[in-house]
């Protein structure tokens, strides 16, 4: 399931457009394998996880599994894998390039300890009440 940052950080160029690219986002992770009756000849890549890459990409801030790391940088591509279908995925900024996204993250942080030392990033973004299934 989908899960999406109250705040949501998004680039500028997708800040015009918002819902556009949300619904575009939300339509490459609920992606359906494709038919064997349309098409019989499959890409290598759709013989093996079963549906088709997404032609536009963009670059997901998201929460980490891992108790170690806080953010995880994916590719809107990486949703092919069978395994996001099965996980939550908490996301905090959609950008256009990864360079962009952990630029913006650094700056996001970086400003919130210059306001106040103690901060813990991890009580405001892992906390669940802070996100929504439907952001549009």
């Amino acid at each position: 399931m989908l899960y999406w940052y109250k705040d949501i950080m998004l680039d500028d160029k997708y800040r015009k457009d918002s819902e556009k690219h949300i619904d575009r986002i939300k339509k490459y992770y609920h992606a359906k394998p494709k038919s064997k009756i349309f098409r019989n000849k499959k890409s290598w890549w759709e013989r093996f996880v079963g549906k088709t890459i997404p032609w536009k990409e963009y670059f997901v801030i998201m929460i980490s599994d891992n108790d170690s790391d806080l953010f995880d940088v994916l590719s809107t591509r990486s949703f092919i894998w069978r395994h996001f279908e099965r996980k939550n995925v908490y996301v905090v900024g959609i950008y256009s390039s990864e360079d962009t996204a952990i630029e913006a993250i650094t700056t996001v942080l970086r400003s919130e300890y210059e306001n106040d030392p103690d901060y813990d990033p991890k009580t405001v973004y892992k906390d669940e009440t802070n996100y929504v299934e439907d952001p549009v």
